[in-house]
């Protein structure tokens, strides 16, 4: 399947719509402009808040390229759940740790309405706000589809998260940049959103939540299952 990456650096607020962004989707809260660059393979994407309230958001987008006869076929997937751990890593984000000191775009653990955990992109909307976010990866881009959904902060927790080393290797492959990859597996703290949709899970990760109030002695047990998880992304 094919997968996107950002150049987070990029990501950054507007004053207004710009003029040669076509709509591709919106609601009575929310809409998402794009700007395709046929050249770079690169879609900007932009994000709109309707209302008067901060809202958190994540953006679920895929696409159908065409490139030397080929099609190839992006479904529908959370920005940020392909190469989380490579911006986590990178430091080129972060984990959402006070819902007051977000800087636009974070990483956030995001809640399915089934109980499914994934890693995700969070993005917070000013009151009439519009940012805009710079993707790579469309070549040949022949149809495109987006939606922005609202995630509902729940509470903050301690999360144990195992990765796919699968995903340094594409990302490298991808963007052409060499990088750090993360512990594995590694330990965050960070707020729990509610969604409700979670599209496509384009990176296989276990998801342990840790309540803050755990003791260390069972979090010594937690950590013991490492080798049989591991196990586990040895047999994908």
């Amino acid at each position: 399947m094919k997968k996107f990456y950002t150049k987070t650096k990029d990501i950054k607020p507007l004053s207004e719509i710009p003029p040669n962004a076509t709509l591709l989707w919106e609601n009575d809260k929310f809409a998402v402009y794009y700007i395709y660059d046929i050249y770079n393979g690169e879609v900007q994407w932009v994000l709109v808040n309707k209302t008067y309230e901060k809202k958190f958001v994540s953006l679920l987008r895929g696409a159908v390229m065409e490139n030397h006869g080929q099609t190839y076929v992006a479904p529908k997937y959370i920005l940020g759940n392909a190469y989380a751990d490579v911006y986590f890593g990178n430091h080129m984000s972060y984990y959402i740790t006070d819902l007051n000191d977000v800087n636009i775009h974070a990483l956030g653990i995001l809640k399915s309405p089934s109980g499914q955990y994934i890693v995700g992109a969070v993005f917070a909307l000013p009151p009439k706000g519009v940012i805009i976010i710079s993707e790579y990866g469309f070549i040949g881009l022949k149809s495109i589809e987006a939606e922005l959904l609202e995630v509902i902060p729940e509470n903050l927790n301690m999360y144990l998260i195992f990765y796919d080393h699968n995903e340094i290797i594409s990302y490298e492959d991808a963007s052409g940049l060499k990088v750090q990859a993360p512990p594995n597996p590694y330990t965050v703290l960070s707020f729990k959103f509610k969604i409700d949709n979670i599209g496509t899970i384009m990176t296989h990760r276990v998801i342990l939540e840790i309540p803050l109030e755990i003791s260390q002695s069972f979090f010594n047990i937690i950590t013991g299952l490492i080798n049989d998880v591991r196990k586990f992304f040895h047999r994908l």
